[in-house]
């Protein structure tokens, strides 16, 4: 007992020895980049200016950013050109609001959503500077919540100012750009390989899409993508209604099937609110913006429901999936009523964060899950076709047993094109040469027998179907190629023997068929005309 606990600790450790030795690798470097202060070879990107004299916002001064002007006109901010240099632009990000810049009066650069009949988006704006002295902004949006929202404003070479926005926003695009990756990856294994098993991780992988989608829309770097205002200001509204859509037939499909009707309503009601607020879009009552509450709404009592189900599955039924799923679920929702507070009190800086670290967590989560039960499925997989490589194949020559034949038959028997020959062969002198030179030498010459065989019909046409007996199912055979074949099976054995100190001979019978005949009545001519050959050949 102590010599197999002990094994199974070297077994442990072995199997710890490359997690350990990559953690290690891990907190090494991560402790380097931490506490190694040193500059000499590192890299630096200049990076812009931020605008920080005097803002004459509506013509009051402001030393510093205010956080909101309370105002339901445009605003406007002049700014001191003498701050700017010659190959300074101008960097600003408009929170869904029109943006018309002047110099010294004179119109420079607009961007009106109004005018256009666009849906309002939050947009980044590089304007050239020219020569003057006043640069005044003048900012509106029809959201009285966004109207007086002044973000802050840079100044730089363009050089610079993309290098802020990528250094400032680049890791929430790439974490969607990752999430994107995974569910592709999912989605793909799913149907390739696993399509009668757990489907549901398809609909998890179409939930990661979603989600990357939403993230890259929050990263204020698609617009380097895409320049379509539709798309702009569209993405992340629509995929916030249908989100939680795939996430509930993810649901329907494991641990809450018994509860098809409610998941069914809530996928409906996301479906309904999803064309509301486009309805809404494109007629004009109201923007995105005021009716994405709705979807909040929705997917927070979704959620809560869904929760609320798995609870009752765990704490009622003992499902251990169920209670997997409420731990999960319990955290994400904790992101979402943060996201949902932050929007209400008109903190819009922070409530996507909220959203994307609660998806991150649940993806993180599901990742693992999926690929436990990718290593647990390939093992299944790999043993049952293990298992079926032994009840198909003959263990001495390596051969198609004679239920790999009859599965054969069947199905060629169903599919015949022109016609369908069934060839039977049965290994002459064979008890001589056991009672002569023994069974392994008898072995020796099956195996001998079946490579000539295999050498003329081809390995995946031919079967041991007994000890000493063999077939063949060929389609499509022309009576030239028959005879070419027959011949070529003579001339086989007959240089077989010439190497070999023990002589055998093949006995061949054959059948043909164009049609769906029975399977029991061809084998039966075939091995007819086998024995009347043997018989011919002892006269």
């Amino acid at each position: 007992m102590k010599i197999e606990t002990r094994k199974m600790r070297m077994k442990r450790h072995i199997r710890l020895m490359p997690i350990l030795i990559m953690l290690s690798y891990v907190l090494f470097f991560s402790l380097l980049i931490v506490f190694d202060r040193s500059s000499n070879e590192k890299l630096t990107i200049e990076t812009v200016n931020r605008y920080d004299d005097t803002l004459i916002i509506n013509g009051t001064p402001y030393e510093k950013y205010p956080e909101k002007i309370e105002s339901k006109l445009p605003i406007e901010i002049d700014l001191d050109m003498t701050t700017f240099k010659d190959e300074d632009f101008l960097l600003l990000r408009t929170s869904l609001q029109d943006l018309f810049v002047y110099i010294d009066g004179v119109l420079v650069y607009s961007k009106s959503f109004n005018n256009e009949n666009h849906p309002y988006a939050s947009l980044w704006h590089v304007i050239e500077i020219s020569e003057g002295e006043t640069l005044t902004l003048v900012v509106y949006s029809p959201y009285e919540s966004m109207n007086g929202l002044i973000n802050d404003i840079h100044y730089g070479t363009l050089s610079e100012i993309y290098a802020y926005i990528f250094q400032s926003h680049g890791l929430q695009f790439l974490m969607g750009i990752l999430l994107n990756i995974i569910g592709l990856f999912i989605i793909v294994i799913s149907f390739m390989y696993y399509k009668n098993e757990r489907s549901n991780y398809v609909y998890f992988g179409i939930t990661l899409l979603l989600i990357s989608y939403w993230i890259v829309s929050e990263s204020r770097l698609l617009q380097f993508i895409i320049g379509s205002p539709d798309v702009l200001g569209s993405l992340s509204y629509i995929t916030l209604g249908i989100i939680s859509i795939p996430m509930l037939y993810f649901f329907k499909l494991s641990s809450l099937k018994k509860y098809d009707l409610v998941l069914n309503v809530m996928i409906s009601v996301s479906l309904f609110v999803t064309v509301m607020m486009l309805v809404l879009q494109f007629s004009g009552l109201a923007g995105y913006f005021e009716s994405v509450i709705f979807a909040h709404i929705t997917m927070i009592l979704e959620f809560i429901v869904v929760v609320g189900l798995l609870l009752y599955e765990w704490l009622k039924k003992q499902s251990n999936e169920a209670k997997k799923s409420v731990r999960v679920l319990g955290v994400f929702l904790i992101f979402v009523l943060a996201e949902f507070i932050y929007f209400l009190i008109g903190r819009f800086n922070y409530t996507s964060w909220f959203v994307i670290v609660g998806f991150l967590f649940v993806s993180v989560f599901m990742l693992y899950d999926y690929l436990k039960y990718i290593n647990v499925y390939t093992k299944k997989v790999y043993e049952a076709s293990a298992l079926e490589k032994l009840a198909y194949t003959d263990y001495l020559t390596g051969a198609n047993n004679r239920l790999s034949f009859e599965k054969r038959l069947e199905e060629n028997l169903q599919s015949i094109e022109k016609n369908l020959y069934l060839f039977y062969f049965d290994l002459d002198h064979l008890k001589e040469i056991n009672d002569t030179y023994g069974h392994n030498v008898g072995d020796e010459a099956i195996i001998q027998a079946y490579g000539v065989i295999t050498q003329v019909f081809q390995k995946n046409n031919c079967f041991r179907i007994g000890g000493d007996e063999f077939s063949c199912v060929l389609m499509n055979l022309d009576e030239a190629s028959l005879n070419d074949k027959i011949v070529s099976l003579k001339e086989g054995v007959t240089e077989l023997n010439l190497k070999s100190h023990y002589q055998i001979d093949v006995s061949i019978g054959y059948a043909m068929t164009t049609n769906e005949m029975k399977s029991q009545a061809l084998m039966k001519l075939a091995d007819d005309q086998m024995y009347e050959n043997k018989r011919n050949k002892r006269r």
